[in-house]
């Protein structure tokens, strides 16, 4: 059990535009087969704003809980930021909300970065009580060489931010348990040295021809197993309402996760990430905050959050939602 420590703020940005399956498909037809059967129905796609400009826009969201206690302000993200090349995002959120106290981190541990940060925060505001910590998510998939449709399998990439701010006290959620597990075996499972870095499907042929498609499925499942053999200790019964998991396709859900975590998926908002499409590190936070703005989580209720990252990297944070108004 944490003591006394909570989720204080939580914001998102979002773009209103989703590109449908069907214009998805009509530049793509060849991944129609991919796609159905992953059950997108559509992506998040963002025309104007850059990445770093979203995450500066979530930041925002939480302002009024990033005062002077914040000691740590840590960003995530798996993309271009559309900044410039030695732009930080992290010294950037530090000087937009005018925290020069705060340590500034940019973490690129793929999509559980994250979820990363806030193992990572827990750990540090625990061994200095009274002290806070912002974090912040970002990823949009243009610019670059990176299809949000064929560059990866199976997968498609939407785009967005959410910013989360931790601290002692009642909050939004209170954190009640937080465990990363890693293999760092898997990581030639992304490791393209070719000309075309953003395919990532030739990393992992390179990978499956090597090590089997066992290797990576074993190790998938054994961290998970790890991870709910850590929270199972934490849950109350009947109180594990919600469980968030990365934005992918039916198939990879319950190929990979619903099969650890045993009746998961009526626990999961699956259709919200089919209609946004994997967020790069910020799935779980914006789930959580459509949860918590639409109402469908409860005060008292566990929310189970379960992220995974090239590396490889897989956390799970266990939250109980409190009585507070809905995030900002």
């Amino acid at each position: 059990m944490i003591p006394d420590l909570s989720i204080l703020g939580l914001a998102t940005a979002l773009p209103a535009y989703r590109l449908s399956l069907d214009e998805v498909l009509a530049k793509h037809p060849n991944e129609a087969d991919r796609l159905r059967q992953a059950g997108y129905t559509s992506v998040a796609i963002e025309h104007q704003r850059t990445a770093g400009e979203l995450a500066l826009l979530a930041a925002q969201g939480v302002r009024r809980w990033a005062d002077e206690r914040v000691r740590w302000v840590m960003h995530a993200s798996i993309h271009d930021q559309g900044m410039g090349v030695f732009w930080n995002p992290a010294t950037a959120l530090q000087a937009e909300l005018g925290l020069p106290g705060a340590l500034p981190l940019a973490l690129r541990q793929g999509c559980d970065g994250l979820l990363v940060a806030f193992d990572l925060a827990v750990r540090q505001l625990q061994a200095n009580p009274g002290q806070r910590a912002l974090l912040v998510g970002s990823d949009r998939f243009a610019g670059t060489g990176f299809c949000r449709v064929t560059s990866d399998y199976g997968i498609g990439y939407g785009d967005g931010a959410a910013a989360v701010v931790l601290g002692q006290g009642p909050g939004l959620a209170r954190v009640v348990a937080v465990h990363t597990v890693t293999d760092p075996g898997l990581a030639s499972l992304h490791h393209n040295p070719g000309p075309d870095a953003f395919d990532v499907r030739a990393a992992k042929r390179q990978f499956l021809a090597e090590h089997g498609q066992h290797r990576l499925r074993n190790a998938t499942r054994a961290a998970l197993m790890a991870l709910k053999q850590q929270m199972v200790g934490h849950l109350r019964p009947q109180a594990l309402r919600h469980v968030l998991v990365p934005h992918l396709g039916r198939d990879l859900l319950r190929d990979n996760y619903f099969s650890v975590f045993e009746g998961a998926e009526p626990l999961c908002p699956v259709d919200l990430g089919l209609s946004l499409g994997h967020l790069g590190t910020t799935d779980q936070l914006v789930a959580l905050h459509h949860l918590m703005a639409s109402g469908a989580a409860k005060p008292g209720e566990q929310v189970l959050l379960i992220g995974a990252g090239a590396g490889f990297s897989w956390t799970a944070a266990l939250l109980e939602l409190q009585a507070l108004p809905s995030p900002g």
